[in-house]
């Protein structure tokens, strides 16, 4: 839904030429207290027109396109980045879905894409795949698996997980105050061998009676991952 017009950068313009779009502010729909069956939006949310948005303001993006789809909300929240003209520069963040929030800090995926990006970048190390989720525990917390990076060391596995929690608490405030309320205990690693994601993945597609080509890896869980779809393989 966007043209990239630079390198090195998630921004791009809006691709007007393909579809006619419409905005509503994320927290208009998030503090929404829709049922799962919801089929349509209530009509008394405000709608933006593209040339009506703000820089730094994020909304969800509705598309109408010649294909057949009608003010479809696909979910995703996009961020203003600047503007080209009269077209807004967007940049996607993630699925207004792929939130957690187990104890009221509301983490979503962009944040945790950034936090473990930048932990991985500031330490020197390779980028791998990765997922993180919810574990109920006293207090609870999440757990972060990783590929590609089991060779590291005690003391750098360690440094890592330190570093992405601190990362969250920059980057959530909610979060911050949940941990040090202790409400929410420090993020914890584990390190997996090439392919197991892959396997995980392919194991929440059949749990979920999906096809391959629907399914979309997300990196945040919203709810802890069941005993069965995590095999002794992976849990170490």
């Amino acid at each position: 839904m966007s043209i990239p017009i630079q390198d090195d950068t998630p921004s791009g313009v809006l691709d007007i030429a393909s579809a006619f779009f419409e905005f509503i502010p994320e927290e208009q729909i998030d503090g929404l207290d829709l049922p799962a069956d919801a089929q349509t939006l209530p009509p008394s949310l405000q709608v933006l027109r593209a040339e009506e948005l703000e820089i730094g303001q994020r909304y969800y993006i509705i598309l109408t396109n010649g294909a057949g789809l009608y003010r479809y909300h696909i979910g995703d929240i996009v961020q203003v980045t600047g503007w080209m003209g009269t077209t807004p520069m967007i940049e996607f963040l993630s699925r207004g879905v792929n939130t957690s929030s187990i104890a009221g800090e509301k983490l979503t995926e962009y944040q945790v894409t950034r936090a473990v990006g930048s932990a991985i970048e500031s330490l020197g190390l390779e980028k791998g795949c990765f997922v993180m989720y919810p574990v109920w525990a006293d207090p609870p917390y999440y757990m972060l698996l990783i590929e590609g990076l089991s060779y590291l060391s005690p003391e750098l596995r360690q440094a890592l997980s330190k570093v992405i929690d601190a990362n969250l608490m920059e980057a959530n405030c909610e979060y911050a105050s949940k941990r040090k309320g202790h409400r929410l205990g420090e993020v914890r690693t584990r390190f997996l061998a090439d392919g197991e994601l892959s396997e995980l993945d392919r194991r929440l597609i059949m749990a979920n009676k999906g096809r391959s080509e629907q399914f979309k890896h997300r990196c945040l869980l919203n709810k802890p991952l069941k005993a069965d779809l995590i095999d002794p393989g992976i849990q170490r």
